[in-house]
């Protein structure tokens, strides 16, 4: 490696055609990318500013390609994936098939980092498409590889196998010793969580041999690990015990400190399995120790588990509800991060796709450029909307149901406990789905799609309906609903729609009204004296629903974002219920698409407030006598 650096060196030192020096910066930067990341970012940089300045297509597509890699190592994602989606584009100008097919796996990868598995799977497979035209088999075996492992991810063990041994067969056609030890040591673990113990160990053995023939001591100690995790399944403690001090061993030769901490972790888990309870102790404070010094939180609320078990087994209770509280409390911690990173992964998807989509339309030279910016301009704005309440509104419900279904795990038999906890997770459930159901709901009325069913209905008898539905909440505030609803009022709306929109709003009395107070619920029809009549003599009318309480009302700051997207106002539900804002924005576009029309009045904070809902009446319809 250190002439090949010198060669590389001289090589860019050298040079006469700046073409030359590119190329040589970026094979320098690839040749170093795993051990000096810092240097191979530095010769990207250089490589890609000496390409744009001689415009110089290709070193461009390569150094782009490169230093989005480095980005991917320092978890930069969105910076790594605009990077290598340029030098896709790049390669396939400048016909590079070969580059084109590497970006391809590339974006794979970084997409199988975000945990975007289905992206990741799509990019894999173009990759995998355009090396089998190359008959480059280095890339199909990397390419088939990667693709065994998203399977392997998602749980799907059977097709994982496939892919893994399909691999192993292309890597041992071409003597690449590396990917013919990385693919026996994936089928051997494959074979484990099929239960095949003894096909997963030979595997596993064989995969050892090359990974030390070849000097790679972090896959041995990985792979040690996983020896070591086949043997206690086989029960063969001795053998597991011998191996997971072997990859402790290597990982504190190496300096790895998340390997040494989970090799302790897996020592003391075993130890606890064999009833060895002192050395079980001893190793679970270990890796305990060393994990809240690395700020391995996954590992810490492991370890705390553990012992939590491990004193009660000894009898020492107190120590075991002392760590069985720090193991919920990280669990509860590791579990919110989760979701934070899922949505952040989510949003850095969402934000490079604009990227691509903005870069496309920029380089249409048509007449179709405005509306296709503006059909991009509403969609990353409808995406950002959403991602802006999943990451509020989504996180905590989600992170509740999360941890109470661990809690259930963790204390299975205590029905009482289990009956409260799956009553919690209800609840959060429903939050998300009333959630989910507003955004689905809305986006689908944005979306143009949305075809209303109308019939010749009396709006009276919806009302009636809704609040029927509404009285059991109101009751459970100690509040009462009284209506006034005047028969003979029909409108063609669609009742299913029109139901919602009215639930909408009686609900929301009741959630902003404190308790013991009365809400009130009125239909009835209005002469429009401004419009003269609609023949034969009778006048128009409008049919009002209004739906009034004595509570929180608004202000004049409510007033002005009253019926806007995702708006909070200044008043707060009185029994703990959740709100998604997204409610009367829905209520709204309900309305209008009838025809109506919806407002809300108000003289001010605490003087309560009344939302009316006004649609034409029905032609041809004879009033109630």
């Amino acid at each position: 490696m250190i002439e090949l650096l010198k060669k590389l060196d001289a090589k860019i030192q050298s040079a006469n055609d700046p073409r030359e020096i590119v190329d040589a910066l970026n094979d320098y930067a690839w040749s170093v990318m795993r051990t000096d990341l810092k240097s191979a970012m530095a010769r990207t940089d250089q490589a890609l500013e000496l390409a744009k300045n001689f415009a110089y297509e290709s070193g461009m597509a390569r150094s782009l390609r490169n230093r989005g890699l480095c980005q991917q190592q320092l978890s930069n994602y969105e910076a790594a994936l605009r990077d290598i989606s340029d030098a896709l584009y790049l390669f396939r100008k400048t016909s590079d098939k070969t580059g084109e097919a590497s970006a391809l796996n590339n974006l794979g990868n970084i997409f199988s980092d975000l945990g975007e598995y289905p992206k990741a799977l799509e990019y894999f497979e173009q990759g995998l498409q355009l090396y089998a035209t190359l008959d480059y088999k280095l890339g199909e075996a990397a390419c088939i590889n990667n693709i065994g492992e998203i399977y392997f991810a998602l749980g799907e063990n059977s097709k994982a196998l496939g892919y893994f041994q399909q691999s192993l067969k292309l890597y041992k056609d071409i003597d690449h010793k590396q990917g013919e030890a990385t693919s026996l040591a994936s089928v051997g673990k494959v074979y484990s969580e099929l239960g095949a113990q003894t096909q997963a160990l030979t595997n596993l053995l064989e995969s050892l041999k090359l990974f030390e023939a070849l000097g790679d001591r972090q896959s041995e100690a990985a792979i040690h690990k996983d020896i070591g995790s086949v043997y206690e399944k086989l029960d063969y403690a001795e053998q597991a015990i011998e191996h997971l001090e072997r990859s402790l061993s290597l990982n504190e030769q190496i300096g790895d400190r998340h390997g040494i901490a989970v090799a302790q972790l897996g020592l003391g888990q075993l130890f606890l399995s064999k009833e060895m309870n002192d050395q079980a102790v001893e190793r679970l404070h270990r890796a305990l120790d060393l994990a809240e010094t690395i700020k391995a939180k996954p590992e810490i609320y492991k370890a705390h588990h553990l012992l939590a078990e491990v004193n009660k087994q000894n009898g020492n209770f107190a120590d075991a509800l002392m760590h069985f509280e720090k193991f919920y409390q990280v669990k509860t911690e590791v579990s919110g991060e989760e979701v934070s990173r899922k949505l952040a992964n989510q949003q850095i998807t969402f934000a490079v796709e604009k990227s691509q989509k903005e870069a496309e339309i920029y380089r249409l030279q048509n007449v179709e450029l405005a509306q296709a910016n503006e059909a991009l301009k509403q969609a990353s704005e409808l995406k950002t909307e959403l991602l802006h309440i999943a990451a509020h509104d989504l996180k905590n419900p989600l992170t509740a149901v999360m941890t109470f279904a661990e809690l259930i795990k963790e204390q299975p038999d205590d029905k009482e406990f289990v009956v409260q906890t799956s009553n919690d997770i209800y609840k959060s459930s429903l939050q998300m789905f009333n959630l989910v159901k507003g955004l689905l709901e809305r986006a689908a009325i944005e979306s143009g799609k949305v075809e209303l069913n109308k019939t010749i209905a009396d709006v009276a008898g919806v009302a009636e309906m809704v609040v029927t539905n509404n009285l059991r909440l109101a009751f459970q505030k100690d509040q009462r609903i009284e209506s006034m609803l005047e028969k003979g009022c029909f409108a063609e709306i669609d009742v299913e729609r029109v139901q919602n929109v009215f639930d909408n709003l009686v609900s929301n009395a009741v959630k902003y009204s404190p308790p013991g107070k009365t809400i009130w619920v009125t239909v009835r029809r209005k002469l429009d004296d401004t419009l003269g009549d609609i023949g034969n003599g009778k006048p128009v009318s409008k049919i009002l629903f209004e739906v009034k309480d004595d509570g929180q009302g608004l202000s004049d700051e409510d007033k002005q974002k009253l019926f806007g997207k995702f708006q909070k106002l200044s008043a707060k539900p009185t029994g703990g219920e959740s709100s998604s804002g997204l409610g009367l924005s829905i209520v709204k576009q309900w309305v209008e698409l009838h025809g109506g029309r919806v407002w809300a009045e108000s003289e001010g904070k605490g003087k309560g407030s009344t939302f009316i809902v006004e649609f034409n009446e029905a032609v041809g319809v004879p009033a109630a006598v």
